[in-house]
Protein backbone atom coordinates (compact mmCIF):
# COMPACT_ATOMS: atom_id res chain seq x y z
CA UNK A 1 0.00 0.00 0.00
CA UNK A 2 1.54 3.03 -1.19
CA UNK A 3 1.76 5.73 1.25
CA UNK A 4 0.68 9.18 0.63
CA UNK A 5 3.03 12.20 1.63
CA UNK A 6 2.44 13.81 4.78
CA UNK A 7 0.24 16.54 5.07
CA UNK A 8 1.91 20.02 5.70
CA UNK A 9 1.09 21.06 9.05
CA UNK A 10 -1.53 24.22 9.30
CA UNK A 11 -0.37 27.22 10.46
CA UNK A 12 -2.12 30.26 10.56
CA UNK A 13 -0.94 33.21 8.92
CA UNK A 14 -0.78 36.48 11.75
CA UNK A 15 -0.78 39.47 10.33
CA UNK A 16 1.10 41.73 11.90
CA UNK A 17 0.33 44.56 14.28
CA UNK A 18 2.62 46.95 12.40
CA UNK A 19 0.78 46.42 9.02
CA UNK A 20 -2.81 46.54 10.41
CA UNK A 21 -1.81 50.45 11.78
CA UNK A 22 -0.13 50.96 8.13
CA UNK A 23 -3.83 49.94 6.33
CA UNK A 24 -6.02 51.46 8.95
CA UNK A 25 -3.85 54.67 8.77
CA UNK A 26 -3.70 54.89 4.80
CA UNK A 27 -7.60 54.26 5.08
CA UNK A 28 -8.59 56.32 7.59
CA UNK A 29 -6.71 59.73 5.14
CA UNK A 30 -8.12 58.19 1.98
CA UNK A 31 -11.58 58.97 4.08
CA UNK A 32 -10.59 61.90 4.94
CA UNK A 33 -9.93 63.11 1.26
CA UNK A 34 -12.85 62.06 -0.27
CA UNK A 35 -14.67 64.24 2.55
CA UNK A 36 -12.64 66.98 1.90
CA UNK A 37 -13.14 66.64 -1.97
CA UNK A 38 -17.04 66.23 -1.43
CA UNK A 39 -16.86 69.84 0.96
CA UNK A 40 -15.08 71.45 -2.13
CA UNK A 41 -17.69 70.62 -4.64
CA UNK A 42 -20.43 72.51 -3.45
CA UNK A 43 -20.09 75.12 -0.53
CA UNK A 44 -22.65 74.83 1.50
CA UNK A 45 -24.85 76.80 4.16
CA UNK A 46 -26.97 75.61 6.51
CA UNK A 47 -30.33 78.03 7.46
CA UNK A 48 -32.09 78.35 10.39
CA UNK A 49 -34.67 76.01 9.65
CA UNK A 50 -31.81 73.25 8.84
CA UNK A 51 -32.04 73.68 5.13
CA UNK A 52 -28.69 73.94 3.30
CA UNK A 53 -28.46 76.06 0.75
CA UNK A 54 -25.50 75.73 -2.13
CA UNK A 55 -23.70 78.13 -4.12
CA UNK A 56 -25.96 78.31 -6.51
CA UNK A 57 -28.96 78.75 -4.63
CA UNK A 58 -27.71 81.75 -2.61
CA UNK A 59 -26.56 83.29 -5.60
CA UNK A 60 -30.63 83.30 -6.74
CA UNK A 61 -31.71 84.41 -3.20
CA UNK A 62 -29.05 87.27 -3.64
CA UNK A 63 -30.53 88.01 -6.81
CA UNK A 64 -34.51 88.12 -6.38
CA UNK A 65 -33.45 90.38 -3.30
CA UNK A 66 -31.41 93.25 -5.32
CA UNK A 67 -34.42 92.47 -7.88
CA UNK A 68 -37.37 93.60 -5.55
CA UNK A 69 -35.41 96.38 -3.80
CA UNK A 70 -35.10 97.88 -7.76
CA UNK A 71 -38.52 96.95 -8.07
CA UNK A 72 -39.34 98.84 -4.97
CA UNK A 73 -37.21 101.73 -5.31
CA UNK A 74 -38.81 102.53 -8.84
CA UNK A 75 -42.34 102.38 -6.90
CA UNK A 76 -41.33 104.89 -4.79
CA UNK A 77 -39.55 106.56 -6.59
CA UNK A 78 -42.95 107.02 -9.30
CA UNK A 79 -45.28 107.89 -6.22
CA UNK A 80 -43.14 110.93 -4.94
CA UNK A 81 -43.19 111.84 -8.50
CA UNK A 82 -47.25 111.44 -9.20
CA UNK A 83 -48.00 113.11 -5.66
CA UNK A 84 -45.49 116.03 -7.03
CA UNK A 85 -47.25 116.33 -10.17
CA UNK A 86 -50.43 116.14 -8.77
CA UNK A 87 -49.64 119.30 -6.16
CA UNK A 88 -47.81 120.84 -9.62
CA UNK A 89 -49.58 124.27 -10.06
CA UNK A 90 -50.71 124.59 -6.70
CA UNK A 91 -51.07 128.06 -4.69
CA UNK A 92 -50.66 128.42 -1.09
CA UNK A 93 -53.17 130.35 0.92
CA UNK A 94 -53.05 132.20 4.53
CA UNK A 95 -56.49 131.84 6.84
CA UNK A 96 -58.29 134.54 8.30
CA UNK A 97 -59.86 133.89 11.78
CA UNK A 98 -63.36 134.37 12.90
CA UNK A 99 -64.44 136.27 15.74
CA UNK A 100 -64.76 132.89 17.54
CA UNK A 101 -61.52 131.79 17.31
CA UNK A 102 -59.22 134.63 17.83
CA UNK A 103 -55.63 133.43 17.92
CA UNK A 104 -56.18 130.93 15.22
CA UNK A 105 -54.14 130.45 12.13
CA UNK A 106 -54.39 128.31 9.05
CA UNK A 107 -52.51 127.71 5.87
CA UNK A 108 -54.32 126.36 2.81
CA UNK A 109 -51.69 124.75 -0.32
CA UNK A 110 -55.15 124.33 -3.37
CA UNK A 111 -54.42 122.86 -6.78
CA UNK A 112 -56.89 121.98 -9.39
CA UNK A 113 -56.83 118.24 -8.04
CA UNK A 114 -56.08 118.04 -4.34
CA UNK A 115 -56.79 120.29 -1.23
CA UNK A 116 -54.67 120.55 1.75
CA UNK A 117 -54.93 122.45 5.41
CA UNK A 118 -53.03 122.86 8.25
CA UNK A 119 -54.45 125.04 11.58
CA UNK A 120 -53.37 125.89 14.99
CA UNK A 121 -55.20 127.82 17.97
CA UNK A 122 -58.68 125.71 17.03
CA UNK A 123 -61.00 124.30 19.91
CA UNK A 124 -59.08 121.13 21.35
CA UNK A 125 -60.29 118.04 20.35
CA UNK A 126 -62.83 119.69 17.67
CA UNK A 127 -64.91 118.63 14.68
CA UNK A 128 -64.59 120.71 11.93
CA UNK A 129 -65.58 120.89 8.20
CA UNK A 130 -64.19 122.29 5.17
CA UNK A 131 -66.40 124.14 2.40
CA UNK A 132 -66.35 126.30 -1.27
CA UNK A 133 -68.63 128.81 -0.68
CA UNK A 134 -70.11 131.33 -2.81
CA UNK A 135 -71.37 134.70 -1.72
CA UNK A 136 -72.77 136.22 -5.43
CA UNK A 137 -74.77 136.29 -7.04
CA UNK A 138 -76.74 133.99 -4.54
CA UNK A 139 -75.34 131.71 -1.17
CA UNK A 140 -74.31 128.50 -2.64
CA UNK A 141 -71.57 126.07 -0.45
CA UNK A 142 -70.29 122.39 -1.53
CA UNK A 143 -68.20 120.12 0.49
CA UNK A 144 -64.43 120.71 -0.28
CA UNK A 145 -62.93 117.22 -0.73
CA UNK A 146 -64.36 113.76 0.02
CA UNK A 147 -67.83 113.27 2.18
CA UNK A 148 -67.85 113.95 5.14
CA UNK A 149 -64.95 116.65 4.63
CA UNK A 150 -64.04 116.87 8.15
CA UNK A 151 -61.18 116.99 10.30
CA UNK A 152 -60.75 116.41 14.32
CA UNK A 153 -58.11 118.48 16.05
CA UNK A 154 -56.11 117.18 18.36
CA UNK A 155 -55.61 118.19 22.29
CA UNK A 156 -53.49 121.12 21.30
CA UNK A 157 -56.14 122.70 18.93
CA UNK A 158 -53.93 121.53 16.14
CA UNK A 159 -55.68 120.32 12.77
CA UNK A 160 -54.84 119.14 9.38
CA UNK A 161 -56.72 118.14 6.45
CA UNK A 162 -56.17 116.53 3.22
CA UNK A 163 -58.39 115.59 0.05
CA UNK A 164 -58.88 114.80 -3.83
CA UNK A 165 -61.57 117.35 -5.96
CA UNK A 166 -62.98 116.17 -8.45
CA UNK A 167 -63.25 119.28 -9.82
CA UNK A 168 -60.75 122.47 -10.04
CA UNK A 169 -61.84 125.13 -7.78
CA UNK A 170 -60.24 128.09 -9.64
CA UNK A 171 -62.65 130.29 -11.29
CA UNK A 172 -65.88 128.05 -9.86
CA UNK A 173 -65.54 129.30 -6.11
CA UNK A 174 -65.04 132.06 -4.23
CA UNK A 175 -63.83 131.02 -0.81
CA UNK A 176 -63.01 128.51 1.55
CA UNK A 177 -64.58 128.34 5.08
CA UNK A 178 -64.15 126.09 7.24
CA UNK A 179 -66.69 125.45 10.34
CA UNK A 180 -66.83 124.29 13.67
CA UNK A 181 -69.61 121.84 14.80
CA UNK A 182 -70.10 122.54 18.59
CA UNK A 183 -72.05 119.20 19.15
CA UNK A 184 -69.36 116.68 17.20
CA UNK A 185 -71.63 116.01 14.50
CA UNK A 186 -70.07 116.55 11.04
CA UNK A 187 -73.87 116.29 9.78
CA UNK A 188 -75.29 118.96 11.71
CA UNK A 189 -75.14 122.11 9.53
CA UNK A 190 -77.65 124.01 12.02
CA UNK A 191 -74.93 124.96 14.71
CA UNK A 192 -72.15 125.66 12.76
CA UNK A 193 -69.81 128.31 13.98
CA UNK A 194 -67.32 130.12 11.66
CA UNK A 195 -63.67 129.43 12.27
CA UNK A 196 -61.20 130.35 9.37
CA UNK A 197 -61.51 131.17 5.95
CA UNK A 198 -59.42 132.80 2.74
CA UNK A 199 -60.27 133.78 -0.68
CA UNK A 200 -59.31 131.60 -3.89
CA UNK A 201 -58.20 132.92 -6.98
CA UNK A 202 -59.63 132.66 -9.98
CA UNK A 203 -56.36 130.96 -11.24
CA UNK A 204 -53.56 129.34 -9.74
Amino acid sequence: MSSCPPSPIYRPYIVPDCLIQKVCVRFSSHQRLKIKDRRNETSVKSSPQGEFWGTEERKEVIMNTRKNLKVGFVLGFALLTFSALAWAGGVQLTCKADKSHKGATGTVTLSENNIGIQAKGLRPNGVYTVWFVNMKPKKQEAGAGQVPYMFKTDAAGNGNYTSTLSDSPFGKWEMIMIVLHPDGDPANMKKMVGALSTMIPKSN
